[in-house]
């Protein structure tokens, strides 16, 4: 799942611009889009105490969480793949977050 999305982010990053608005859209949509998956995942938001628990950052948990729901035997890409979908049309406001692709937070670190 983490490396899927990181695909999607590499995919997207700006080329022809060192610095400036391009970029300042693509790590806002970066942060968005990794906030959007994990809290999908989670069934609900992250609270922020568990990465602070751990010293982590919010980053780091977050990709973290991402990879363990990943990681889990038997995970197909197709599942991965739907996820995805799932949390994108949450994002914009289309679909239920009581879907069957909300896992419960057994996984996660």
């Amino acid at each position: 799942m983490l490396h899927a999305w990181e695909r999607g982010v590499r995919s997207t990053r700006p080329r022809w611009s060192v610095r400036g608005e391009p970029w300042d859209n693509f790590h806002r949509a970066l942060a968005d889009s990794l906030v959007v998956l994990t809290n999908h995942i989670n069934g609900r938001p992250v609270s922020g105490v568990r990465w602070r628990k751990l010293k982590l950052s919010e980053d780091t948990y977050r990709r973290t969480m991402l990879w363990c729901w990943g990681d889990e035997p038997e995970r197909t890409a197709a599942e991965a793949a739907e996820m995805i979908r799932a949390a994108a049309a949450l994002s914009l406001g289309i679909g239920e977050h009581g879907s069957r692709s909300c896992p419960t937070s057994k996984n996660m670190v």
